[in-house]
Formats: structure tokens, sequence, C-alpha cells
């Protein structure tokens, strides 16, 4: 069994059900970037609306556009936080409202058949004599842990 079969398309879905996998993996694409977009606008909103408060419970007069009075790096913290919850948040909620279309394909996967005999039979010999090489290797690798330490008594550096 090659690693490209990895790519390939199951056989049991039908052009149907890549199409809508396409299109929910599409919505969540589109949708995490308009929230990174809105949320990156909403950090900055944000900070300014801060400011505003801060000023204002300092006695200081509001002016429009108010002065900024937080670092690059305050704004910078404010884009890419909000920019990355809201696209977190947008996807994750683009998800949960499109897996309703995926019910079909769910269960599609659920009736495909049972792996072969030959599958079976390739994953024993490649399983075979795992667990002595796992032994073999804590076994070495404790001989050199007391080897190490006896040539150097209380000595690491």
């Amino acid at each position: 069994m090659s690693w490209l079969r990895a790519y390939e398309r199951p056989d049991s879905l039908t052009d149907e059900d890549i199409q809508r996998l396409n299109d929910v993996r599409r919505e969540m694409w589109v949708n995490g970037a308009k929230g990174m977009v809105f949320g990156s606008v909403g950090g900055i909103t944000g900070l300014s609306l801060f400011d505003m408060f801060e000023q204002k419970k300092k006695g200081r007069s509001l002016t429009l556009p108010p002065r900024f009075t937080y670092s690059r790096n305050n704004a910078f913290l404010a884009v890419m936080l909000g920019g990355v919850v809201g696209s977190y948040l947008s996807a994750r909620l683009t998800g949960i409202r499109s897996v309703r279309d995926l019910y079909p394909v769910f269960e599609r996967g659920v009736s495909h058949p049972k792996p072969s005999e030959e599958l079976d039979s390739i994953v024993e010999r490649e399983l075979d004599g795992h667990n002595d090489r796992v032994l073999r290797r804590r076994k070495t690798l404790s001989e050199s842990l007391v080897l190490d330490s006896k040539n150097h008594p209380g000595r690491f550096t």
C-alpha cells in the first residue's frame, strides 16, 4: 500500500459527497478570513474605546478623533489578538453550522466495507517484533546511562 493512497478519495464517496466536503471546507476558509478581518477591526476599536474611557476617567476632555496614548505594540497586539479570536470563532461556528451538510457523508463512511484480510496481514508483518525492538532500545539506553554514571561519578558538565 503506497503512501499516495492517503491523498486519493475513498471508494465509498460519490462526486456529490466530495462536492459537499469541498463546499464545507471553502465555507470555513472564507468565514475564517472574514472573522479575522472583523476581529482585527474589533480589536483596534476596543483598544480605542478603552483608551477613551481611560482619558475620561483621568478627567481629560474627549477629542474626536481620540488621542491614542498606547504604544504601537499595544495596537499590534490588539489587531493580532482580535484577528486570531475572530478567525477561530468564525471558522468554528461555520463548521458547527455546516456539519448538517455532512451527515450523508458520515453515514456512507459507516457503511464502508471492513478492511480485508490482506491489510490485516500487512499490519501484522509491520508490527511483528515491535515489542522486542522497544525492549532492546530501553535496555541499551539503560546500559549507556549506567556506563556514563560510572565514567563520570558526580561530574556532569
